[in-house]
């Protein structure tokens, strides 16, 4: 087409007679977000080196985080770790406090996300809803696992041989994550302004 033609006549593929190209503009678009429960249960042994447990203080999680998040069809994998830590009385005569932990506890769920595909973005986001620390039954001096009849490092075990003592702590962990998906959405600029075909007024 002539250029003299089209500077008189502007055409919405052109900007005053000169021709110009029209790119559309990526932006992210929510897809979808949804959260969901992962409960654990973990088993945590006081070593030898330390007091056996008489009552369990207090038991929390710390140094929570996701290391990776991967975007299947219509799911979120989402992976992390975290530590536990445990307060607890000791079971010695001056009933001391003491602490145990254990370090980089891994965890894997799996949020249902409708519309989720292969390469496009997502984030996570993990908070402990619940911890809870329970042990064993206590055991009977006459018990077959009496932790009295396991060997001691310090003589006042052998005055608390028949107090209830135990060495394992069971501690529920629910965790709750919440999953982002994110998709690129082309979006259209409009046309370059124009002169009004008819005077307003």
């Amino acid at each position: 087409m002539n250029r003299h033609w089209i500077r008189h006549f502007p055409h919405p593929g052109y900007d005053y007679g000169y021709p110009y190209y029209i790119r559309p503009m990526l932006t992210e678009q929510l897809i979808g977000r949804r959260t969901t429960s992962k409960s654990i249960d973990i088993c945590i042994v006081v070593p030898r080196r330390r007091p056996a447990i008489e009552q369990v203080i207090r038991a929390y999680v710390h140094r929570l985080r996701v290391t990776c998040v991967d975007v299947v069809m219509n799911e979120v994998i989402v992976r992390g770790h975290f530590d536990v830590k445990l307060l607890y009385v000791g079971c010695v005569p001056s009933q001391s406090v003491h602490a145990v932990a254990l370090r980089r506890v891994r965890f894997t769920a799996a949020v249902y996300v409708p519309g989720a595909c292969y390469g496009m973005t997502a984030t996570a986001r993990v908070y402990a809803d619940y911890v809870d620390a329970d042990c064993d039954d206590w055991r009977n001096y006459y018990g077959e696992d009496d932790d009295s009849e396991l060997p001691y490092l310090y003589e006042y075990d052998e005055w608390l041989r028949h107090k209830c003592c135990t060495r394992r702590c069971n501690v529920s962990v629910s965790l709750g994550i919440t999953a982002s998906v994110f998709g690129n959405r082309p979006l259209w600029p409009q046309s370059p302004p124009m002169m009004p075909y008819y005077p307003k007024g």
